[in-house]
């Protein structure tokens, strides 16, 4: 696959599924961290492209890309918050429900609440 192909197929499946992606992303993080995900889950989406060998929906293949690239950011986090409580600083939340930033209440509820699952099953 060259360069351009993965650009075309990059732009095609998130212009399509970008519903998926931030449903990931706003399942595992919350506040200004869901950027940093949805950066991070694009990034490994980009990286995963040449892989994909049509033997799965795009759809499946993109949940399951950016799911692991959550529960990788997941385990970051954590490393990075143990780190800096460890050397007496207090580490930034990042897990919080900020339903300030969310319209529909119900919708910060449902998330909130997804964030309590354990990881794999978000």
């Amino acid at each position: 696959m060259n360069i351009a192909e993965q650009q075309q197929r990059f732009a095609e499946w998130t212009r399509e599924h970008s519903a998926i992606l931030h449903h990931v992303v706003n399942g595992f993080a919350a506040g200004a961290d869901r950027n940093d995900l949805l950066q991070d889950v694009l990034l490994a989406v980009w990286k995963s492209i040449p892989a994909f060998r049509d033997q799965a929906k795009p759809t499946t293949y993109l949940y399951r890309v950016s799911h692991n690239a959550a529960l990788l950011w997941i385990r970051t986090e954590k490393n990075y918050r143990r780190r800096v409580e460890q050397f007496g600083a207090s580490a930034p939340t990042g897990f919080a429900p900020d339903a300030d930033s969310l319209t529909d209440e119900r919708l910060a509820k449902l998330y909130s609440a997804i964030r309590q699952l354990k990881p794999v099953d978000r």
